[in-house]
């Protein structure tokens, strides 16, 4: 658990609190778990997790379903067809008997009974009613999917993020592709959704529970989050679609497409698709720092500057800047931190873990607290229940000494990671655990006290709003230093500042009665705890020991309140000089809807009000409220992901962790599979990363290589100035891909992170001349674990991948129609049409001996990646006819060559016909070494003095020397 994302908690228990702690937990077992007459209340003592056979219900059959012939339910059999093929059978396997609900009396219905099919033009919404009763929540026995169909999955890893899966069907998945190839491949999208009044998530799991090379029992779960609100029909809760073709990912990507482009046209959607948004240029272009891993929340305006002024001195300015955690004024001060301090008790930015906090400093200092306090705390946030057997304990501890709470402490970590921190929610250890941290359980206090104390996910934000008086002055100090500091000395052009969801991670401090000064009236905030639905923790059963679920959130509810909120905070932000915002923590909303009518009712109120402010005060004034500044973050749970009309950008995965090497290559691949999905909803943010560090070229790399803007974390000083060049021109302009970039279709359904055969591969189009750019990574061995709920890495020693880059490869970066338009999309039709037939490209490998790659010579580059990290990055671009009747050449501009993606250089080719001569105009952007493939050296090239030209490679090099634009004459 890293701040940014999930709890994974650890005690740091004295001696006597151990004691206490194992006597009464130790006796509470015997009798909850082995008696008879506990029985009764045992699921409210321990929220037991109902495990056994389906208690399956079968309404009336509807009459007459609707089908139509892309998807139907046959009448007969039951089983689900798309395109006339059979895709779920209704048939039962013997190993799917017992099968786990995992939620208590959740009812399972069947799909031919349960469910009607509503048809559009290539799939068909199946509408999950009329149930015999309304239920808050309910599951739906689709079908058994055969084992030899190949499955990728994107589900939930952690209430904030998803990640991909292959060949099984985890708890919350989001987005399921199955290949089948039975006949002519055929491939099947199942999408759920929000049912059509906005009130029911559904999700995809196996109810089967099996393990890869077994029949998937594919069911539906929908559920509101709130057992108050309840339903009898689920309309258009999940879309099913199907398409044949033989380019596995051009069919994948025209389905995504077509799926949530259908989805968002339903009545009363909330959402809309990429291809209908304006996109913020000014938060997606240009080098970024932000200020989170350079200086965790310890940010002030000293180290803005430092760090700003760093990069110049290495030959870049800074564009972007995000001011991250550490600006706002907070109901209390965290202690004093610096980002190397190993005696800070402060933990920003580390995995907290059962070992990592218990070897803290943390550990030694959790009873330096006074009782009095604490217990008028938990007796405000527990309405007068005060645990007195915890504050007892806790006088008691301090009878030991430091040494002996340490090992203590030390022992208790090992023991919670070994049998907590990875076991399942239903076991008797994370059972245990739940009920101590609970509000009548022992250990609650010091978990509070441990989240109080050493990090910040129990703080809130002062109302009204201002920035830190310290560290930036208040609000006229940090306008002052925004307006001369960071735009007028160091030019920035664009600042964003970092917030949560519900202002900070505790919300929002209403000690002084929540008024606001913007309005002049309450915000009539609100302590609300979180309580996740039984998929989500199952998949993170540490939200039950989480900040939010101990101690709640101190937030405003009702929509004319969360709206007074947000036009507080931007309205402030707005005045200071702030052109943007990072929203963060937005799936932790979901879980406190439980009593506020659940989950996706309580997110809409959120981000109906976050974007009706932020198209107030971050809209581009020449697009009007369309295209608004805000990066969305921390949001992949379809409650959010569903509810964003406006906002066009978000993170596309779990955060980039400088300190922890297993997740530094599965970073890299799980934002490549969730732009599948996520890629036809929002522009895709691979979050900041660090130049001098040893993942660097290779985050580098995928920057490159996605349309992700690049952003930057470096501290003050720590930077690697090759890197920097890479990516960026000496002002700052970086070269964006102009779509996302997507998974190319051989490793589509490959598990690149853990068969020790396959590459990962990214194709997006570079510019809008038709060109593209394409990376190669090695990415085996590290992986995140599902059972462990951590990064892992494989010990053993990863054999060399060996692959190929073949023109067919490129088809998904030329067939964005929801993105390119005009001159662009035609450009790359033609190049989609020539990757199929003529095969006429030229490529330029910027890594492994920077050569020149023809096409028309051969059909497929072969490339090794020898170690983890290893990548190629190679700028494709067509070849052009050169129209004259005395030659038969071609030629292709392939544009900077000493940076990853140097083909965003060319910004237009044009042919001239009107000279008598054949020639081209070209109009490039940036400083440094341009280079063009010809088959015959051009006569001249007007615009540039030295040219040199290579017979041997074909290769056309000149010099640009400033960093602006330069329209070039190419001449034969």
């Amino acid at each position: 658990w890293v701040l940014r994302t999930d709890a994974r908690m650890i005690s740091t228990l004295t001696a006597a609190r151990v004691v206490v702690f194992s006597l009464l937990c130790g006796a509470g077992a015997c009798w909850a778990f082995l008696s008879p007459s506990a029985q009764a209340i045992r699921p409210r003592l321990v929220e037991a997790v109902v495990l056994g056979r389906d208690d399956v219900v079968t309404p009336p059959p509807f009459e007459n379903p609707r089908t139509n012939d892309a998807v139907s339910i046959d009448t007969n059999d039951g089983c689900l067809r798309v395109l006339g093929q059979r895709v779920l059978s209704q048939e039962v396997c013997p190993h799917l008997w017992g099968s786990r609900t995992f939620g208590a009396a959740t009812k399972t219905y069947d799909l031919r009974k349960a469910a009607s099919v509503d048809s559009d033009a290539v799939g068909a919404f199946l509408n999950f009613g009329k149930l015999p009763t309304a239920e808050s929540r309910f599951d739906v026995r689709l079908g058994t999917l055969a084992a030899k169909h190949r499955v990728l999955s994107l589900s939930r890893m952690k209430r904030w993020w998803s990640a991909p899966a292959f060949d099984v069907i985890p708890l919350e998945t989001q987005f399921l592709l199955v290949e089948l190839t039975e006949e002519a491949p055929l491939y099947v999208l199942f999408l759920p959704l929000l049912s059509d009044d906005g009130l029911f998530r559904c999700t995809l799991w196996d109810g089967g529970g099996v393990k890869n090379g077994a029949a998937r029992s594919l069911r539906a779960r929908c559920e509101s989050g709130d057992a108050q609100t309840k339903t009898s029909a689920a309309e258009g809760a999940l879309w099913v679609g199907g398409v044949r073709g033989e380019d596995a990912a051009s069919a994948a990507y025209s389905l995504v497409c077509k799926g949530l482009e259908a989805a968002s046209k339903r009545k009363k959607a909330a959402f809309t698709t990429l291809r209908h948004k304006v996109l913020p240029k000014n938060l997606l272009e240009g080098l970024g720092w932000c200020t989170w891993d350079a200086c965790y929340s310890a940010v002030d305006a000293n180290q803005i500057d430092r760090g700003l002024r760093a990069l110049r001195r290495n030959g870049v300015k800074c564009q972007r800047l995000i001011v991250d955690d550490g600006w706002m004024q907070l109901d209390r001060e965290p202690p004093p931190t610096t980002i190397h301090d190993e005696g800070s008790a402060l933990m920003s930015g580390q995995t907290l873990t059962g070992l990592s906090v218990s070897e803290n400093v943390v550990a030694t200092h959790l009873y330096d607290q006074d009782d009095a306090s604490t217990a008028d705390e938990l007796r405000a946030v527990d309405n007068d229940h005060v645990v007195v057997v915890d504050t007892v304990v806790s006088r008691l501890a301090r009878l030991a000494s430091l040494s002996v709470q340490k090992s203590v402490a030390t022992t208790v970590g090992k023991l919670y990671a070994t049998y907590v921190e990875s076991a399942p929610d239903d076991s008797l250890p994370v059972r245990l655990w739940r009920f101590a941290s609970s509000h009548c359980g022992p250990l609650r206090r010091t978990l509070v006290l441990f989240f109080d104390e050493n990090t910040d996910f129990t703080r809130r934000l002062t109302w009204p709003p201002t920035p830190h008086a310290t560290k930036f002055g208040g609000a006229d100090g940090f306008a002052k230093f925004l307006k001369t500091t960071v735009r007028d000395e160091h030019g920035v052009d664009f600042i964003a500042c970092w917030h949560a969801i519900a202002g900070h991670w505790g919300g929002i401090d209403d000690d002084d009665h929540g008024v606001d000064s913007f309005k002049g009236d309450s915000l009539n905030a609100e302590t609300v705890r979180s309580e996740a639905p039984p998929h989500l923790r199952y998949v993170e059963p540490s939200i039950a020991w989480d900040p939010a679920s101990l101690k709640g959130m101190t937030t405003p509810t009702r929509p004319k309140d969360v709206r007074k909120l947000y036009e507080g905070l931007y309205g402030l932000l707005h005045s200071c000089g702030v052109d943007g915002v990072k929203a963060d923590a937005q799936s932790g909303v979901g879980p406190l809807g439980h009593s506020k009518g659940g989950g996706p009712a309580s997110v809409k109120v959120f981000v109906e009000a976050m974007e009706h402010a932020a198209g107030r005060y971050f809209s581009d004034p020449d697009k009007g409220d369309a295209s608004l500044a805000v990066l969305n973050c921390m949001c992949h749970s379809t409650e959010n992901l569903y509810a964003y009309a406006k906002t066009a950008v978000a993170r596309f995965s779990d955060d980039f962790y400088p300190r922890d090497p297993s997740s530094w290559l599965y970073h890299v691949t799980a934002c490549a599979y969730n732009s599948i999905f996520l890629g036809g909803l929002l522009w895709p943010d691979y979050d900041m990363f660090q130049t001098k560090h040893p993942a660097a070229w290779t985050h580098a790399a995928a920057r490159a290589v996605s349309g992700s803007p690049v952003t930057i974390s470096d501290e003050p000083g720590h930077h690697d100035p090759a890197v920097l060049r890479a990516l960026a021109l000496p002002s700052g302009h970086t070269f964006v891909a102009k779509a996302p970039g997507r998974v190319a279709a051989d490793c589509l359904f490959a598990d690149v992170a853990a068969d020790l055969k396959t590459p990962l591969k990214i194709v997006a189009p570079s510019n809008a001349c038709g060109s593209a750019v394409a990376g190669v990574f090695n990415v085996q061995g590290s992986s995140w674990s599902r059972a462990q709920r951590r990064y892992v890495s494989r010990t053993k020693k990863i054999p060399t991948l060996r692959g190929s880059l073949t023109p067919t490869d490129l088809l998904p970066a030329f067939q964005h129609d929801d993105v390119l338009d005009g001159p662009a999309r035609d450009e790359a039709a033609q190049s989609a049409n020539a990757a199929l037939n003529t095969k006429n490209f030229v490529a330029w490998a910027f890594s492994g001996g920077k050569k020149v790659i023809d096409f028309r010579r051969a059909d497929s580059y072969d490339f090794d990646l020898r170690n983890p990290g290893d990548f190629r990055v190679f700028g494709v671009a067509r070849l052009r006819r050169i129209f004259d009747p005395r030659r038969n050449a071609s030629w292709a501009p392939l544009g900077l060559v000493d940076m990853l993606n140097g083909g965003g250089a060319v910004q237009e080719v044009v042919e001239r016909r009107d000279t008598g001569t054949a020639s081209f105009d070209v109009l490039v952007r940036g400083q440094g070494t341009f280079a063009a493939f010809c088959d015959e050296q051009p006569v001249k090239v007007d615009g540039v003095n030295d040219v040199a030209y290579d017979e041997g490679s074909r290769l056309l090099t000149l010099d640009l020397q400033e960093d602006a634009l330069h329209r070039l004459t190419f001449s034969w």
